[in-house]
């Protein structure tokens, strides 16, 4: 029993130091992740067999009056309840006895740590690859068994009437994306690009219920846009704007990064050729000083990532995001040995998701016309 119990102790620590060590390049070597990690949106041990929050969907209207004028009190529900599934990925790895007999010890925990620290980390760069790409997929699509990424919530099609935004019609987490799908009114201008989320100034009236769980995403080819070429390489910047400019009146918030495939990334730079010491700015970015290149527009940070859509821009609002696992790690590895054909056996999984508190609190840019 001696025996038994010293294989499980060495087995217990080998795996918990190595699982230390193998996760932190994720956080290092990923944007996304590394952001989760810095504003501390990622939560580890939530075991529960589904996520459920609220999403604020209407708020009361304040009434006039004067000295003993008489409130009125009404039972009002301004949530709606949002619920998300936990995911998984996994794979596994065996190595043979004979391949552990070649390793050129007869202890059996020195076998067992030079295999771990062999095997464990490439098993983790694969996770971390596997995990970088699907945290743009879509959860939310018939049949999928995918976490819920960014792109579970910006489904569209075609534009707002006399805007620059996209008409979404998503489903997400039990609620919708449409405008107006929970009530409320909208009054834009009347100008060529007059339709939500233009509107709410002194010309202008509209009601929280109306996009209360619809993000803005900007259509950067849009022939209203004031370019002379409605392509990103010359639109980029007024496109930003435009989003930055109508999230933060809408929600009096602001979107820290902006991520955008490669080659959208490697337009900007080279469009800021002449201007290069008015835009890039490497000191100031939260991502910058984590080692990232990026370029800084207005408080908000441009940056590429891995597995960004062709075409896409995601705005990110990173007090609004959340990435969860059920285990104390991010991902998480489980040893065993089979006896019936003498292989060690590594099983690296992880259990969880990443949620948005609405989409309302999202953005998107893409060729949309």
């Amino acid at each position: 029993m001696s025996h038994i119990d010293a294989w499980a102790r060495i087995d217990q620590t080998s795996l918990a130091l190595q699982i230390k060590k193998v996760t932190q390049p994720l956080f290092q070597n990923n944007p996304i992740f590394a952001m989760l990690k810095k504003r501390g949106r990622m939560i580890y041990n939530r075991r529960a067999k589904k996520v459920e929050w609220r999403m604020e969907i209407k708020q009361q209207a304040p009434q006039t009056g004067g000295d003993m004028t008489v409130t009125t009190f009404s039972r009002d529900n301004p949530f709606r309840t949002l619920s998300l599934p936990q995911r998984t990925y996994n794979f596994g790895h065996a190595t043979s006895k004979f391949e552990s007999l070649c390793c050129g010890s007869n202890d059996p925990a020195v076998v067992l740590v030079k295999w771990l620290g062999d095997v464990m980390p490439r098993m983790a760069r694969t996770m971390t690859r596997h995990l970088g790409m699907k945290i743009w997929s879509d959860g939310s699509a018939a049949g999928s068994e995918d976490i819920h990424g960014f792109l579970s919530w910006m489904g569209y099609s075609g534009l707002v009437t006399n805007s620059l935004a996209a008409a979404t019609n998503d489903s997400y987490a039990g609620g919708n994306t449409t405008l107006q799908y929970y009530g409320g009114d909208w009054t834009p201008t009347g100008t060529a690009t007059g339709g939500w989320p233009n509107g709410q100034n002194a010309n202008d009236t509209g009601d929280m219920e109306y996009y209360c769980a619809t993000p803005i995403i900007v259509d950067y080819e849009n022939a209203s846009l004031r370019a002379t070429t409605d392509t990103w390489y010359n639109t980029w910047r007024e496109a930003i704007r435009y989003l930055q400019t109508y999230y933060n009146k809408l929600h009096s918030r602001k979107f820290d990064t902006i991520i955008v495939e490669s080659e959208m990334f490697r337009d900007a730079l080279d469009s800021l050729d002449a201007n290069e010491r008015t835009w890039i700015n490497n000191n100031g970015g939260e991502l910058a000083k984590l080692g990232f290149q990026s370029i800084v527009i207005n408080g908000s940070e441009l940056v590429t990532a891995f597995g960004v859509p062709a075409t896409w821009g995601q705005a990110v609002d990173w007090d609004a995001l959340e990435f969860w696992s059920m285990q104390p790690t991010l991902f998480g590895f489980d040893k065993d040995k089979s006896i019936d054909d003498s292989t060690d056996r590594v099983k690296c999984d992880f259990w969880g998701g990443m949620r948005i508190e609405t989409p309302a609190f999202s953005g998107g840019l893409d060729d949309i016309t």
